[in-house]
Formats: C-alpha cells, structure tokens, sequence
C-alpha cells in the first residue's frame, strides 16, 4: 500500500471561538459583528432592535429554535446548501445542552451519569459538523462559578458541555467593566 501523506500547505482558516459571560456583558453583541452572520438564537434574545440593526448592518440573518434537532438541521444546511453567509453564531449552547441533559435524565436515567453520556454523544455529532463548516464558527455560553478547594469559587468558566474549550482555537470570557465589555 502507497503512503498516502503530502506536503503541508498553508490554507485560509476560519475562526472556531467561544464566549462566555454572565448576561448583558456583550457576547451577542461582539459575536453578530462578525462579517455576514448566519445566527442561530436559542433564547429569542436576538429580537431587540440593538441587535437587529446589526445584524442587518453585517448583512445577516436569524434562524430561532430551542430545538437541538433543529439546530442540527440547520448546521447540515449550512454545510451541504451554497450560501453567502461567513460566520455562524450558536447563541446561546447552554440552553440547548441543558435541554439536552433533561431529556436525556428522562430517557437513560441519571444513574452513573448515563444522562450526560447521551446529550454529551449528540453535542460531539455537532462539533463533528462545526469542523467541517467552511465558516467562521461562534459559539456562546452562560457562565458558571469554577470552585477549587474547598469548594471556594475561584473564577468563572463556561456552562456547558465540558469539553468544549478544546474544540476552539480561542475561548474568551466576556466581562463587562463599567459601561464597556472586555474580553479575558
């Protein structure tokens, strides 16, 4: 059998990001400044007029479900159908994953952490898509207390499933300081 390995060649990447913060510190915000958003709002806290002039300004659109089937749906449309559109936006991840987690809690039970092995199956089938997106990819999330010993709050992290900071080649926590938001 013939190696199969080439030469590396630079190629034009896309953005994989995440941000995270508590609510109203700026993540929609900065995440639908990317250039022709395709935002997928889980909250329907995309309807303000703040949000709907910028999106317009950036030449995007909004696509809203609380459904993870339909999220999925959607990612494979992005990812099979041509379009124009350079950045998705998964706003926020947390509500669908939790929705995930009770779902599954009905259907598996929750003895040996069967619940999270399950949402925590599908959430890595749409990671799978999110690779293959030829887009730039935006992911935001709630935060949560990170506790150390002792259970003593130390930070904060993301709220979501656990693993997803490795998926991204930069995870910001979104914080706001007086009237601006910065990110960390």
């Amino acid at each position: 059998m013939a190696l199969r390995a080439k030469k590396p060649e630079a190629i034009e990447k896309r953005l994989k990001a995440l941000f995270y913060g508590g609510a109203g510190v700026g993540k929609t915000t900065a995440a639908i400044q990317f250039p022709k958003p395709y935002l997928i709002d889980t909250e329907k806290g995309a309807e303000n007029d703040q949000y709907t002039k910028l999106l317009q300004k950036a030449g995007g659109v909004i696509f809203q479900t609380s459904d993870f089937d339909d999220l999925m749906k959607e990612v494979t449309s992005l990812l099979t159908e041509k379009h124009e559109y350079k950045t998705l936006i998964i706003d926020p991840l947390t509500t669908l994953y939790n929705d995930l987690l009770d779902k599954s809690a009905i259907k598996h039970g929750t003895d040996f952490g069967r619940h999270y092995s399950a949402a925590n199956k599908k959430i890595e089938h749409l990671i799978n898509l999110l690779y293959r997106l030829d887009m730039n990819v935006i992911i935001t999330a709630h935060s949560k207390a990170l506790y150390g010993q002792n259970m003593s709050i130390i930070g904060d992290t993301f709220d979501c499933y656990k693993k997803l900071d490795f998926v991204f080649d930069l995870v910001l926590e979104i914080q706001k300081r007086g009237k601006e938001s910065i990110a960390l």
